[in-house]
């Protein structure tokens, strides 16, 4: 029995309406595939089955201590999941090793890339050096190719085995700590500070002198399209940000990975729906303390104050001295945590785990940023016509010999628009290994830094500005609360 702890959220029956985003596990077509010698029974890799389930949590308990039961039965619950999003090596009636993968739809600013993430990775004490982990991943790129699947992602502590198979570091760790006291006796000091009211039934932070009343209270279910309208409105112009459905917004909140969420609404309470759900400006997830995720009306950065308070007056009587706040590394919240005194964390790995990405199809994922390229061509004022090549080398070539296998291709930009041509690289050029494909076109190096430390080299000083102006630094982010496991 799934014993999941459930949310303060008020139970309001509301319609359902059809998701706006679907997000699905397409069942896998990976075949079963022997990994014993030729004419030898042995370890086989398949999808797994629902019968499975018991024996893979089993494996994940004794290789990575989790997940508990109750996240455990929240993946299966995920909309979409089948058996056959697992993949799993069979050693006799033992599973050896495990992998789970699940589709995800990213967006790139505006672009809404496909994305195949894996997760649990594991495998079993007396079957590790055998090469099951790399063949598991390799079974997932090539199942990724044949869906169409642009981008793979993953959060892990094996870089090396990812490294190994043309996987890269692209993503940062970002978070701020500080005292919850001292961040509400900062905002209490400043002009507009906030004072928490608790006099009411429902803890209020209010103004000191309000234009119109604002309320902090707990979501009520009927009010999730005001959570999704402010998550959307959220997404313009971000890297990395996942699409989410409203089936996929109601597993989020029935997983338990956070034990409050909080809206923020402005004006009195009304039992007009709609007026009711536009009043909401602002939402936060909050475990222990942490601040998952925290959304507001964009230029109401006092909206987003109230629900910190609120926060900190939560963590101050739960005895949490320290107040976490996850967000991407250009939020405005991160000034409030330093002049409190807090610190901030934006680092690569934190604890030996790091965000790494690969690109399974560098040329599609090229075509689909057409958009995006020609904007940024327009905004550096590049002249036209323009080409700039890409030499991506893929690897060595099959057959034993230490030839590397390249790739060439322009991306020429005209009057009309931009085309990519394969074959030639023309005068300015990078080149580059496939592996580097990912934080180049995701942005999460700085070009000059690639190049600084070999991993970009460019044909002149022209090609490396060009490139500059296409393939800039972006504020790549992966939100915390999509991969927050449910406590025990």
């Amino acid at each position: 029995m799934n014993t999941r702890t459930a949310l303060p959220v008020a139970r309001t029956k509301s319609t359902r309406r059809p998701a706006r985003v679907a997000i699905h596990n397409t069942p896998t077509i990976v075949p079963i595939v022997s990994l014993a010698p030729a004419g030898e029974s042995g370890p086989r890799l398949s999808p797994a089955k629902a019968g499975d389930h018991p024996a893979i949590h089993r494996l994940l308990l004794a290789a990575c201590h989790g997940p508990t039961p109750a996240e455990f039965q929240a993946q299966l619950d995920e909309p979409g999941y089948e058996p056959s999003s697992r993949l799993v090596v069979r050693h006799g009636d033992s599973v050896a090793a495990h992998l789970r993968l699940s589709r995800r739809t990213i967006h790139l600013d505006g672009l809404a890339a496909s994305a195949l993430q894996l997760m649990d990775l594991a495998t079993a004490a007396e079957y590790r050096g055998l090469g099951f982990a790399s063949s598991l991943i390799a079974a997932a790129e090539r199942q990724a190719r044949l869906q169409g699947v642009i981008l793979g992602l993953t959060r892990t502590r094996a870089v090396s085995l990812f490294a190994r198979q043309g996987w890269a570091v692209c993503g940062r760790h970002a978070f701020a700590t500080a005292g919850a006291r001292q961040i509400l006796a900062h905002l209490e000091a400043t002009s507009e500070g906030l004072i928490p009211d608790r006099d009411a039934g429902e803890a209020a932070c209010l103004l000191r002198e309000p234009r119109q009343p604002i309320s902090v209270r707990p979501l009520r279910r009927i009010e999730l399209p005001a959570i999704m309208r402010l998550y959307d409105a959220a997404l313009v112009g971000r890297w990395g940000w996942p699409a989410r459905s409203e089936a996929y917004w109601d597993w989020l909140i029935n997983r338990g990975a956070c034990d409050r969420v909080y809206v923020v609404a402005e004006g009195a309470e009304t039992a007009d729906l709609a007026a009711q759900l536009a009043a909401i400006q602002g939402y936060v997830f909050v475990r222990e303390g942490r601040i998952v995720e925290l959304m507001v009306q964009p230029g109401q950065p006092l909206l987003a104050e109230h629900l910190l308070a609120r926060v900190c007056a939560d963590a101050s009587e739960q005895d949490h001295w320290q107040v976490r706040f996850d967000a991407a590394a250009d939020d405005p919240l991160y000034h409030l945590f330093h002049q409190s005194g807090g610190r901030i964390e934006q680092a690569e790995e934190i604890g030996g785990e790091v965000f790494m990405a690969k690109v399974f199809d560098p040329l599609r994922l090229l075509a689909e940023l057409e958009g995006v390229l020609l904007a940024r061509h327009r905004a550096a004022a590049l002249p036209k016509p323009l080409a700039l090549g890409l030499e991506i080398q893929c690897g060595a070539k099959p057959g034993g010999t230490h030839a590397v296998e390249v790739a060439r291709l322009r991306l020429v930009f005209t009057g009309r628009g931009m085309k990519l041509v394969r074959g030639s690289v023309g005068r300015q050029y990078l080149v580059l290994r496939k592996r580097d494909l990912a934080p180049l076109l995701l942005g999460h190096w700085h070009l000059g830094d690639m190049v600084e430390a070999g991993r970009i080299e460019a044909s002149s000083k022209t090609a490396v500005q060009v490139a500059r102006a296409l393939f800039p630094k972006l504020p790549w982010w992966r939100p915390p609360l999509d991969d927050l496991l449910a406590p025990t």
